[in-house]
């Protein structure tokens, strides 16, 4: 058994539904998938103590996903000594250092004050997976490579219980249409939790409209939760009525 709590549900600039990053919970691993700038706040508000925190997988590298990396590393450091366990695809781990962390991380001091250089694996246990399975006490997870901004690796990732085999697809940040929600044996199964966005700009330049997910089978869409969307989203509920398509709620959880 484990559990899916949406700690935030918003788009990259909400200020209402704070970061669309998730907390997956097991028998003894607490893992978030994507790890904001707002999400510290995100995890306040369902009480959630950052000290439970054993996992981040990394999804892709912008803020809204990564940008809470620094306070985490330093909590951790500093405050309850001890390492979180990052799991992401390796083609992720040299530029989320070297462009987004190292600029807070990488100077500090010893105990008597003393400057010292730290590196990426100082503050945090580390493991690439790549497209690969990775068992996570009674879970597994594996990424999967999606269309997002051009030339910039991106995923999606499958969270599966190892006994019962129920599953749910995180999209993360997303521009196309997926075809595999209809063609590919393990995206036939489970709730799909998809990046949706609200402005309709055709195809989408770096997300995927609201209108495109509409033109999904009744199959996909009845099992999908939509996330990552703009504070005007009261102004589209209506699109959705007589679907059974869901908006996910800031703090809502469901349980395998």
């Amino acid at each position: 058994m484990f559990s899916v709590t949406f700690v935030g549900t918003g788009a990259a600039f909400s200020k209402k539904y704070g970061h669309t990053n998730f907390l997956i919970e097991s028998n003894q691993a607490k893992l978030m998938i994507d790890f904001g700038y707002l999400t510290p706040i995100g995890l306040e508000k369902i009480n959630f103590d950052l000290q439970q925190l054993t996992h981040v997988f990394i999804s892709h590298i912008h803020a809204d996903h990564v940008g809470g990396l620094e306070e985490l590393a330093f909590s951790a450091m500093f405050s309850y000594h001890k390492k979180p366990h990052l799991i992401l695809p390796g083609k992720l781990k040299e530029p989320l250092w070297n462009n987004s962390l190292s600029g807070g991380l990488e100077l500090s001091s010893d105990e008597s004050g003393q400057p010292i250089t730290c590196c990426f694996e100082d503050y945090f246990d580390i493991s690439e997976i790549d497209e690969n399975w990775f068992e996570l006490d009674n879970i597994k997870i594996k990424p999967f490579q999606v269309d997002h901004v051009p030339g910039k690796e991106s995923y999606g990732v499958i969270v599966r219980d190892q006994e019962t085999g129920k599953q749910i697809i995180f999209t993360c940040d997303v521009k196309n249409k997926l075809s595999q929600f209809t063609t590919d044996a393990e995206f036939l199964d489970g709730i799909i939790v998809h990046d949706c966005q609200l402005l309709n700009d055709g195809q989408g330049r770096v997300h995927t409209p609201l209108d495109v997910i509409l033109t999904y089978p009744e199959s996909v869409l009845e099992r999908t939760y939509l996330i990552h969307y703009g504070d005007q989203v009261d102004e589209h509920r209506h699109k959705i009525e007589n679907t059974s398509l869901k908006f996910a709620k800031q703090g809502e959880k469901i349980i395998f």
